[in-house]
Order: C-alpha cells, then structure tokens, then sequence
C-alpha cells in the first residue's frame, strides 16, 4: 500500500509541474515562440498543418528533456547507489545493474528517436525539428 502511494504521489507531482506546460501561445510576430508552450496557435490566430507538427517537435523536446531526462538520471543514480550499498549480496548488484542497464539502454532509444521524427518531420513539411 505505501508503494502505491509513493508511486502515485510521483506521478501527481509530475503531473501538477507540467501544467503551465500546455498553455497555447499568443502568435508572436517576432518573438521566440518556443518559450511560449505546447501549442503554437489557436489564442489569437487559426492553426494550420504546420502548427500541428510544429506543436509534435515540442511535445517531444518536452519528454525527451523534461520527463526522460531527469527520471533516466534518477534510475542511474538508484542503480549505483544499490550497486554501492550491496556489500557483497548478489540480488541487489543483479538489481543494481539491471536498474543502470535499463534506464541507459531507455535513453539512448530516447534521443536516437530524434532521427526518426526529425527525418518524419522533414518528408512531410521540409522543416527540420531543430
């Protein structure tokens, strides 16, 4: 029962920090609309295709940076601290060593996805996602 609540108190937590997140943006005439959140358009000005993937190269520099990052450094920073703390017990270095396994194989998938939505991204609008 205390896993759960911890577990649910996390994902709440996260959650809750991302909500100014999703905020639209006004449609800048000049200034850096990156700053401005998720979604490109639909305040003040109509959105087009170019919005939509616009606003998908966004949601994915929000996860990559945002979510995976942090929670893959924490994984690294359980597993070597149960590496550190095992003294010599096999199932906590096998768990220790799974944990960093995970969480390095997990991000190195994640920001070698860049390749296949940038190359997605560029086919259909010619923009690159950076």
């Amino acid at each position: 029962m205390k896993k759960i609540f911890w577990i649910s108190f996390i994902s709440l937590a996260i959650l809750f920090m991302s909500f100014n997140y999703a905020l639209a943006a006004d449609c800048p005439k000049g200034g850096d609309p990156a700053a401005k959140g998720l979604v490109p358009c639909g305040v003040s000005c109509s959105c087009t295709i170019e919005n939509i993937f616009e606003m998908i190269g966004r949601v994915y520099h929000f996860i990559v940076w945002n979510l995976a990052t942090p929670l893959a450094v924490l994984a690294v920073l359980v597993g070597g601290i149960l590496l550190m703390v095992s003294s010599g017990n096999p199932g906590l270095a096998g768990r220790g060593k799974s944990i960093l396994t995970i969480a390095i194989i997990g991000l190195v998938l994640v920001f070698l996805s860049y390749l296949i939505i940038d190359t997605l991204l560029f086919a259909l609008t010619g923009n690159h996602l950076g």
